[in-house]
């Protein structure tokens, strides 16, 4: 029996097979340079594979059973077909030479019409980037422009680097004998003499494809053509940045960078560039951007807003968005990917603002013909999220009653306190005197009193007159528990009316996503929850961007919220269903009407947070039947 692994978890077990004592989850994700949390998931899944623990786990780290191990013949591990894929991939872009199919074949352990066949497999991966693997006599490479490569390399790179360990040092590590902190220096400097500079989310980026250029350079591979968009007019600031760059390179570097590598550059920084002064900004702004294309843009926010009934006031950040969809689409045109290693954190913290940036994204799409990465949603959510959260906080204040035993000017001093420190959160709606005769419980969520607090009553916060920072402390914690507890109320009575018995399902065996999405899109229809067309909406809205959060759940739904009620269809499965690269247990499809479009954020973002809790996770995943279900997931809010 053949035991197919991917490399990663071919790399684990050999690592533990060469390791004398415990391996720590920190040491391991440093050596296959991904995250923790990827480590347990992976260990999971070679047991699930071998269908027996070979992989344990304590507090000291990994260790695999060896005994265990040997009964199973490790030539039979080999590596699963898309990840041999991958590595062919890899190996006929990088080498870019005209490889002998004998030799590829015998690299990879198979046979030369296995490799025929992978071929084709492979063609469909390049075709994104104008590129195609030819086969030539007994010759394989790969035939396409150098630009293109280049944005294939670029793709390759941060696959290779996950969003948590982007950094310079983990990318250094493909590039050798090239410093990238030094053109890092000489960007920057180059931008500096002309008054410009750029994010440093950007600027990542443009080091590592700065430095894919070197490295080629300096094997002697030229740009021999580009892409019939490209705009590299000379009297362009971005070309004098480009010019500035490519005389520091040559210089720093020994090699001769030729007018088309000097527009290559240009091209990286196009759309990416902003003004150090006010002045320059609104020239730059007014440049490239006509009047119609602004229009246009708005229209698209102000269709997003209107879909998700959100009234918000953004003609003050309009100007920065419209440039920034400008370079999306001139990055996108020309297959120039940017990594965002911010979208992992607002996919998992903000998921409504993420879903915001999706709608959006399809809206581009469909009127500029473009392609657009989570990495770039990641960025359109960065600029819409702020607007998003100011126009959606909670303004139902807490209310607050200060008691005091009337000395002096305390309560004054008390409500001038709160009035200035807590103005957006807190609502003072009385001073009292312990000599004045008055109920205050109806009246106050929190009572701020100076004196003991003999009733023991939750509400009440005892602090001294002096206001110390032990006081402030408290008041901040009373606030903090009263907020989490409204919250929670209020999410309560949201989601536990979303869930019916008949729209519950366990253990349904699922080949993909795609089978699992059809059978609860069509049950949601069956049971007269959402309308015809339902279900070619959530695929339509789950090929824009992965519901799956964490590797460990799924919230698939459609792009329209039109259903007749607000209703989550839930499946969950104890065997994993395999959602893109990962295999999860739980999916909880959501249809949202029109008339819950306005509470949309407070479920979307709801249901997630009490999923992304490991141990609720776990307690769902275990449940029976729905009333217990009910039960455990009440309990988990």
């Amino acid at each position: 029996m053949k035991i197919l692994l991917s490399q990663r978890q071919k790399d684990m077990i050999s690592i533990l097979l060469r390791s004398e004592s415990a391996v720590s989850g920190t040491v391991f994700a440093g050596i296959l340079n991904v995250t923790t949390r990827t480590i347990r998931s992976e260990k999971n899944n070679i047991n699930h594979i071998f269908g027996e623990d070979v992989i344990c786990s304590s507090n000291k780290g990994y260790q695999i059973d060896r005994y265990c191990i040997d009964k199973f013949n490790l030539e039979n591990i080999v590596i699963s077909e898309e990840n041999q894929i991958q590595q062919i991939v890899r190996m006929l872009i990088l080498e870019d030479a005209k490889l002998e199919v004998d030799e590829l074949a015998e690299r990879f352990f198979i046979s030369t019409s296995t490799l025929n066949a992978r071929l084709k497999e492979i063609n469909t991966i390049l075709k994104k980037y104008n590129l195609k693997a030819v086969r030539n006599n007994n010759l394989v490479f790969i035939e396409g422009t150098e630009f293109n490569k280049r944005s294939m390399i670029s793709s390759l790179i941060y696959s290779d680097v996950s969003h948590i360990f982007n950094n310079m040092e983990n990318t250094a590590a493909f590039f050798d004998n090239i410093d990238l902190a030094e053109i890092g220096n000489i960007v920057k400097s180059a931008m500096k003499a002309y008054n410009y500079f750029i994010d440093d989310f950007y600027g990542s980026n443009l080091i590592i494809n700065i430095a894919i250029a070197v490295s080629r350079l300096k094997k002697g591979i030229m740009i021999d053509e580009f892409p019939d968009k490209v705009d590299v007019e000379k009297g362009r600031i971005e070309y004098k940045i480009a010019s500035c760059i490519a005389q520091s390179i040559s210089r720093q570097f020994g090699i001769q960078i030729d007018e088309k590598n000097i527009q290559y550059i240009c091209i990286l920084i196009l759309g990416q560039l902003k003004p150090k002064y006010l002045h320059q900004y609104m020239a730059h702004f007014k440049n490239p951007i006509d009047e119609q294309f602004y229009s246009d843009v708005k229209k698209i926010l102000i269709k997003a807003f209107n879909h998700y009934m959100l009234h918000i006031d953004f003609d003050e950040s309009l100007p920065s968005f419209v440039l920034h969809i400008n370079s999306l689409i001139k990055r996108s045109s020309l297959n120039i990917m940017i990594r965002n290693e911010l979208v992992y954190n607002i996919k998992r913290n903000c998921p409504f603002i993420y879903e915001v940036a999706v709608y959006v994204s399809d809206e581009l799409k469909k009127k500029y013909q473009i392609k657009i990465s989570d990495d770039e949603i990641g960025f359109i959510a960065v600029h819409i999220g702020f607007a998003i959260e100011n126009s959606t906080k909670q303004y139902e204040k807490l209310r607050a009653v200060i008691l005091t035993n009337g000395y002096g000017n305390t309560q004054e001093k008390l409500a001038d306190f709160f009035r200035e420190k807590y103005a957006d959160t807190v609502e003072v709606v009385g001073t009292l005197t312990c000599f004045q005769n008055k109920s205050i419980e109806g009246s106050a969520d929190m009572i701020v009193s100076t004196l003991p607090n003999y009733t023991l009553n939750k509400k009440f916060v005892s602090i001294s007159p002096l206001l110390t920072a032990k006081d402030i402390a408290k008041i901040d914690n009373q606030i903090t528990t009263y907020y989490e507890n409204r919250n929670k109320k209020n999410l309560r009575g949201l989601l536990l009316k979303c869930f019916q018995n008949d729209l519950f399902f366990r253990d349904i065996d699922f080949q993909n996503k795609e089978e699992a999405i059809t059978f609860l899109g069509d049950k949601l229809v069956e049971f007269g929850i959402a309308q015809n067309g339902f279900t070619q909406s959530v695929l339509k809205r789950e090929a824009l961007s992965s519901t799956c959060f964490f590797d460990s759940f799924a919230i698939p739904h459609a792009m329209e919220l039109n259903a007749y009620q607000t209703t989550f269809c839930v499946l969950i499965n104890q065997n994993p269903i395999q959602w893109d690269n990962h295999k999860i247990k739980v999916v909880f499809m959501i249809a949202v009407s029109q008339k819950d479009r306005r509470s949309f954020m407070k479920i979307y973002d709801g249901i997630i947070e009490v999923l992304c809790n490991y141990q609720n996770l776990n307690e769902i995943t275990h449940i029976k039947n729905y009333s217990e279900f009910i039960e455990i997931f009440n309990r988990c809010i």
